[in-house]
């Protein structure tokens, strides 16, 4: 039986159209690690991000790269947008 393909995407992002198809459950992915390399990677996730669960635990920890990243979009998606080019090319009288 081949995999279901999505079909309400871009054919590049739909799926194998041949191949096995997953057995129904849930699945997690626990790469082993190394003791030695353990502190080395929560080191570097201590530099990455402050992984706060709640807003108000910010103030206990000041935010990391993870947390700039996200309020630079959240600026970045609120700010107001220049004019779309298509009403600027009309004609003066046809402008709001």
């Amino acid at each position: 039986m081949a995999p279901v393909r999505w079909n309400g995407t871009s054919p590049q992002n739909a799926g194998p159209l041949t191949g096995f198809e997953a057995l129904p459950g849930r699945y997690i992915a626990r790469p082993h690690v190394p003791p030695g390399e353990q502190a080395t990677l929560a080191a570097l996730r201590d530099e990455l991000t402050a992984d706060e669960p709640r807003d108000e635990d910010s103030a206990a920890k000041p935010d990391r790269i993870r947390e700039r990243i996200l309020g630079i979009i959240g600026q970045i998606e609120g700010a107001l947008r220049p004019p779309f080019a298509q009403p600027l090319d009309a004609p003066p009288r046809s402008r709001p």
